[in-house]
């Protein structure tokens, strides 16, 4: 929906500025809305890729930051405080975001032991 009301209102704005050419509009339409897929897509896949490598190197570390794997430590990724110990179940969200809080409380109240990774 977004998308094609998106669509519309680039077509409206480049038939505004150019109404004697109804095949340039759409083309500069579909110009600018292939290019802004374009850099979507690129956008996108660079955060995926970085992710990627951001997981694996706390996995190679012995922790992990994200919710997802129950055979390494849980840890805060601002702080550094364990949240799970490995081999415990894994955090639901509402406990994942509560343990946050925690620990971002202790970390404010012992800044001297804080380890941010």
């Amino acid at each position: 929906m977004c998308a094609t009301l998106a669509l519309i209102a680039i077509f409206l704005i480049v038939l505004a500025a150019r109404p004697h050419d109804a095949s340039l509009a759409w083309k500069t339409t579909a110009f600018t809305l292939l290019w802004g897929w374009i850099g979507l897509v690129v956008v996108t896949a660079g955060s995926v890729w970085v992710n990627i490598i951001v997981v694996r190197k706390e996995l190679a570390l012995g922790y992990t930051s994200s919710r997802a794997f129950p055979d390494v430590i849980t840890v805060d990724p601002r702080t550094g405080v364990v949240l799970r110990e490995a081999g415990e179940p894994l955090l639901s969200r509402p406990e994942f975001r509560d343990a946050l809080v925690k620990a971002k409380t202790w970390a404010q109240q012992h800044p001297d032991q804080v380890d941010a990774r």
